[in-house]
C-alpha cells in the first residue's frame, strides 16, 4: 500500500470516529501521523522560566564576584607572607652583620 493510500485510509478512519472536524483536518492529521510530522506549536517561554533564568544569572554573578574577591584576597595574603619572609631574612642578615662588626670593632 502506498503512503498516499495509507494517509487517505487513516483520514477516513479519523473522520468516521469523530477525531477530525472535517476531511481536510483528517487528512492533515493523517499526514502528520504517517509522515511523522508533529504539529509544532511555538511555545512561548513561560514567565516562571524566565524569572528562574534571571535569578540563576544573578546567583552566578554573585558567585563569580565572591570567587574573584576570594582569589584576590588569597593573592594578597601570599604577597604579604612573601614580603614578611623577605623582611625577616633581611633582619637576620643585618643582625648577623651587626654582630660581626660589633665583635670586630672591639
Amino acid at each position: 500500500m502506498e503512503q498516499k493510500e495509507k494517509v487517505q485510509e487513516l483520514a477516513e478512519t479519523l473522520k468516521q470516529r469523530g477525531l477530525a472536524a472535517s476531511m481536510i483536518d483528517a487528512l492533515d492529521k493523517a499526514k502528520n501521523i504517517i509522515y511523522g510530522i508533529a504539529a509544532t506549536k511555538k511555545e512561548e517561554p513561560k514567565e516562571e522560566d524566565t524569572k528562574l533564568e534571571d535569578y540563576s544569572k544573578g546567583v552566578q554573578s554573585r558567585i563569580s564576584k565572591l570567587t574573584r574577591k576570594m582569589r584576590e584576597a588569597e593573592r594578597r595574603e601570599g604577597a604579604a607572607v612573601e614580603y614578611a619572609q623577605a623582611l625577616e631574612y633581611q633582619r637576620k642578615q643585618d643582625q648577623s652583620q651587626f654582630k660581626k662588626m660589633d665583635t670586630d670593632y672591639w
